[in-house]
């Protein structure tokens, strides 16, 4: 009843990098503002809700890619975006605010080994929201990535535990504070 698991580990070890892939989604509800620049100069732009998508490698625990939502729901068209970042490469963005850096060291895979560019990968795991079920979706991730992709099953974190964790760390530096 507690759902605590059968003491059986997963059938779907990852053996490699890049064998076994997990997506999931995080929403931050908080309020605040984000300086954003346009053609007519810099503006404040009220926030509600972050969903962060990230693209996570199930055997080293690196995130691949993520796409941050600025709306209320996620559509396709987002969590096509964060794989093909997953996919493409990271480059360091410009940072406008004083005293804002990348750590040594810092990035994505893609940008850190060009060998990594557009490596796809086996299984995807997905779980069982709306949108990861979308014929679009599954006929892209298919013929961009050429992988299989896998749906959980329903209220089982578990099965992508990897993903989870990594929300679970950005809680614990300060995702969800608010000040």
């Amino acid at each position: 009843k507690s759902r605590t698991g059968k003491g059986y580990r997963s059938r779907l070890t990852a053996t490699a990098p890049f064998d076994v892939i997990e997506v999931d989604e995080h929403r931050a509800h908080f309020i605040g503002a984000m300086l954003i620049r346009t053609v007519s100069g810099w503006r404040y732009i009220p926030i509600r809700r972050i969903v962060l998508i990230t693209v996570t490698d199930r055997r080293s625990g690196a995130v691949l890619g993520y796409h941050a939502v600025f709306k209320r729901e996620v559509d396709s068209d987002d969590l096509l975006a964060a794989i093909q970042n997953a996919l493409d490469r990271w480059a360091p963005r410009d940072f406008y605010l004083p005293g804002q850096s990348y750590d040594e060291g810092a990035g994505f895979a893609s940008g850190r080994d060009d060998r990594l560019l557009n490596c796809g990968w086996s299984t995807l795991l997905f779980d069982n929201a709306l949108v990861h079920l979308a014929k679009d979706v599954i006929d892209r991730v298919r013929a961009l990535v050429g992988c299989d992709i896998s749906y959980g099953p329903v209220r089982r974190f578990e099965r992508r535990a990897i993903g989870e964790l990594v929300f679970k760390r950005l809680s614990e530096q300060g995702f969800e504070r608010v000040r």
